[in-house]
């Protein structure tokens, strides 16, 4: 909802005070073919084209954990003609991904305060999605995509080897998107069985003989299509 998302990486929580350093960045895809001249945003960069870093953390204090994140403007990327947007995090230290790491996207009209002394404590009321890393992984993981014209987030897991987030093959991320365009989706189906049937379809539901809303679909009821 609305024009803006917030990305955030949390870890740290419940260890000691160490330098362990987990980076949290974003691919900006302006391209079909995903290119990969396209931008980033990273510590390296932290203002890129719709998106604003929250800054580089490379320690965490006594217990408390801490937090990167990164405000990206929809709307600025639309009129830029972005594609997509790739939701990434690596583990820049030694050793793979921390297995107590939490990285998601949350509603960016609440604020959120990071200190590289004192940590951070975010409100989990205002999280959409997250991803919990219960073990330990590789060293990156792409964990959503944004689709800018759509207004879309794609939740996506993908593990890869790699240091730093330009370590991730956006051939890869291209073949996964087009498998998942390619797949048939409930309202195709609804599309060949109002064909099949002659039905007329209607966006008006006072005007159906027959309701298809997310409701019907939650219940598990995809299968009363095929009978």
């Amino acid at each position: 909802e609305g024009n803006e998302i917030r990305l955030f990486m949390q870890w740290g929580k419940d260890l000691p005070a160490q330098d362990l350093d987990m980076d949290l960045s974003c691919h900006i895809i302006f391209d079909e073919e995903c290119r990969m001249e396209n931008e980033m945003c990273f510590f390296g960069r932290l203002t890129a084209t719709g998106c604003q870093h929250s800054g580089d953390i490379r320690s965490i204090p006594n217990k408390v954990g801490t937090a990167e994140y990164i405000n990206i403007d929809v709307n600025i990327l639309r009129q830029k003609k972005a594609k997509y947007v790739t939701f990434v995090c690596n583990a820049y230290s030694n050793g793979a991904l921390s297995p107590n790491l939490v990285v998601g996207w949350m509603d960016s009209k609440h604020k959120m305060k990071v200190s590289e002394r004192t940590g951070v404590a975010y409100d989990p009321s205002t999280v959409i999605h997250q991803v919990r890393i219960a073990q330990s992984l590789q060293k990156g993981l792409l964990f959503g995509i944004l689709d800018v014209e759509a207004k879309e987030i794609i939740w996506m897991e993908l593990p890869f080897q790699g240091q730093l987030a330009n370590d991730l093959s956006l051939d890869t991320v291209k073949a996964l998107l087009n498998k998942l365009n390619a797949k048939t989706t409930i309202g195709n189906l609804l599309t060949l069985k109002a064909e099949a049937q002659g039905l007329q379809i209607v966006n008006d539901k006072t005007l159906a003989d027959e309701v298809y809303d997310m409701q019907w679909a939650e219940y598990g009821k995809v299968n009363e299509l095929f009978l």
